[in-house]
Order: C-alpha cells, then structure tokens, then sequence
C-alpha cells in the first residue's frame, strides 16, 4: 500500500490540475468572448473585362442591353461597378434610347444603375418627335421602368430647343420629359411642348 501511495497521490494532482485547467479555459470564454463573425469583405469577388448582359421581356425578346469595359461585383451589398458603361433600351412599344458615363454602379440585379461622370442620354427621333439628348454629371437609371432621372443639374436638348435645370425625370413610355427648378430656357417656335416642363 505505501508503495502504491505515491501513484495515487499523483493521480490526484494530475486530475486536480485538469480540473482546474477545465475551470480557467471555461472562464476565459465566458470573460472574453471570442468573436464568431468573420469581418465581411469589401473586396470585388468576380470581375470581368468587356461584357454584354441582355434583359429580355415576357416574350422572350431583349429589351435592355448593358454593356462595359469591365465588371467588378461586390459581395458585401451585391453592386456592380461597372467602367465605360452603356445602356440601351429598345422595348418595342418605346423610342430607342442609350445612355452613357464613365462609371456605373448597378444595384438589385441591375433593375438600379447610377451612372457617374459625363452622363448622357440620347432618345433616337420618332415618326412626330425630334431626337432628345439629355447630360448630367449623374444619371439615375431605372430600366425596368424605363425611367431615366437625376437630382443634379441637366442639360435637356431637343431640336433647337434647350432647357437647363436642377433635376429632370425622363419617361420613355409615355415620353414624359420633367425639367426641375428651370435656370435656363430657350424653346424654338417649331420645338414648343405642351407646356415648359414637358416634352412629347
């Protein structure tokens, strides 16, 4: 028995330090909590160089082309940043319309797009309406809607008529132009709308 004292009494200590090391790993976790999210990238995770993507309708038919020189997405809020962009809409019921800038960030699938930089819209002429080009710094696209706007200053140009205003709304369904806080105008007799603010 008392050759076998030192053994048991080695055992004891041994579980006595396991325990108390159990006890110390158990605290700490408790005083300092370890942080379990991971710090979201804000770093692009798919990138492109010069891209098309169509939008087709009900019938299967493109009515929006987006195309650019390169493609960056972001994961952390799902944009796109896109350089040298070009949008065209070409629904059939709706005048041809591109717009343009420098850069562009597209949100929500693509149903937003600010386009930044030198923006610009072009609306090709009807059978009763004379080609309509719109330029802003910013362009806030919506293509599903088929609505271009901007809360900048823009320059509205259509035949030799020219309006200039802080914000403008642009539908291209019903062919509504919308000129904010007019700064400038200047409408030719054979350009005049049915009122300042509109242009069919």
């Amino acid at each position: 028995m008392k050759d076998r004292l030192p053994a048991i009494i080695a055992c004891f200590i041994l579980l006595g330090l396991v325990a108390i090391t159990w006890w110390a790993a158990g605290y700490a976790d408790r005083a300092f909590p370890v942080e379990t999210q991971v710090a979201e990238s804000r770093e692009p995770d798919a990138w492109s160089g010069s891209f098309t993507m169509l939008q087709a309708d009900a019938d299967a038919l493109p009515v929006t082309r987006l195309d650019g020189s390169e493609m960056r997405h972001y994961p952390h809020n799902g944009a796109y940043e896109i350089s040298k962009p070009q949008l065209i809409s070409q629904r059939p019921d709706s005048p041809r319309v591109i717009a343009s800038s420098n850069t562009a960030w597209a949100y929500n699938n693509i149903s937003l797009i600010h386009m930044l930089g030198e923006g610009h819209v072009h609306r090709f002429p009807t059978a009763d309406s004379k080609a309509l080009d719109i330029s802003s710094e910013k362009l806030i696209v919506h293509p599903d809607e088929d609505i271009i706007e901007t809360d900048e200053p823009a320059i509205v140009i259509q035949g030799d008529s020219r309006l200039v205003g802080e914000g403008m709304k642009y539908n291209n369904n019903t062919r509504k132009l919308e000129v904010y806080a007019n700064s400038g105008v200047r409408i030719a007799p054979k350009d005049i709308p049915n009122s300042h603010n509109n242009s069919n």
